[in-house]
């Protein structure tokens, strides 16, 4: 059974927006209502199952006298939190970031914690190329599209200076991958909240931006990379994480054992057969990718063809259908 959570708020029209966006989201394990009044909370709390309040500040005294003792997060219209709110979210953000803090405020507590439990592994699928500019990170990005339909999905940038950007993909990066794995570090318990304030959004998927600074990818050792997914593993409730590989990553081929599937990009070109085949040499010894990697020889011209879906082009989109249906099989 679903248990409940309720939304009161003096702007019905804001309320309503909120609940029929969130009952529509695939996984969440509470179904959200909007209560007509107050006394309607009162009368029908039993009979509704009610585990969590979403309560707008300006109505939270009314509320407390009306219902006291009860578990709540409060919504600012402030991006500050006040004082004297101890469980606060903002009312204006993105649902999905609403969202993430919702689950993570229930994954504190002991009694809901096990509603939001990972109902299976989370996965990790790798994109990488030995040859470059071969449609890698249009690919990744397009996968991450259509998984996150019905999976949560996030996309890390594991490249400097890369392809992906604010401006080809819209997104207005409020961090970047250095300052995320910099407060895992010294505080990993809060990741999801810490991940959904560095990260953007291509309709469902969340992107993790690349580094900025050369220096500061390198620097990282696969122990911190390795450290860093499990982090994400053990506090969110990510299905798939899709790493955009580098050859700029220490243990880059160790990072390639840690992925459930690997996709190997290349263009038709006869040159760069030699470098394709070498790198396919070392990575054979790995038992686990040797059975689930898909080599995708990708035409120049599929590379740059008009967008269909964000972010990525015509060409790009059929075969990321294809990766996906081998992915969720």
């Amino acid at each position: 059974m679903k248990h409940t959570l309720v939304i009161c708020d003096k702007d019905k029209q804001y309320a309503y927006k909120i609940a029929g966006y969130i009952n529509n989201k695939p996984g969440f394990p509470f179904e959200v209502r909007v209560p007509d009044s107050l006394d309607e909370i009162v009368n029908k709390k039993t009979s509704m199952n009610i585990d969590l309040f979403l309560v707008d500040e300006d109505v939270a005294e009314e509320f407390r006298a009306y219902v006291p003792g009860t578990d709540t997060i409060y919504l600012s219209g402030n991006s500050l939190k006040r004082e004297g709110f101890k469980d606060m979210i903002y009312k204006y953000q993105s649902v999905d970031g609403m969202i993430k803090e919702i689950l993570l405020y229930a994954s504190s507590r002991d009694d809901l914690k096990n509603l939001i439990s990972r109902k299976s592994q989370m996965k990790i699928i790798g994109l990488f190329s030995p040859i470059g500019r071969s449609g890698q990170t249009g690919l990744g990005l397009a996968v991450g599209q259509l998984l996150s339909r019905d999976h949560r999905t996030l996309f890390i940038s594991m490249d400097c200076y890369g392809s992906i950007s604010e401006e080809n993909v819209n997104i207005p990066w409020s961090g970047d991958l250095s300052d995320l794995l910099y407060s895992v570090n010294n505080d990993s318990k809060d990741i999801a909240t810490l991940i959904g304030g560095a990260s953007g959004s291509l309709g469902s998927l969340d992107i993790m931006p690349p580094m900025d600074r050369h220096n500061d990818l390198i620097s990282i050792t696969f122990d911190e990379w390795k450290s860093f997914l499990r982090h994400i593993e053990d506090h969110t409730d990510y299905d798939f994480v899709i790493l955009d590989l580098s050859k700029a990553i220490q243990g880059l081929t160790e990072m390639i054992a840690l992925c459930s599937k690997l996709i190997v990009t290349v263009t038709d070109e006869e040159n760069n057969r030699k470098r394709l085949n070498s790198f396919m040499k070392e990575i054979e010894t790995i038992e686990n990718i040797k059975m689930n990697t898909d080599y995708i020889s990708i035409p120049e011209d599929n590379l740059s063809h008009k967008r269909s879906i964000k972010g990525v082009s015509d060409g790009l989109l059929e075969y990321a259908r294809e990766v996906v249906k081998e992915i969720v099989a």
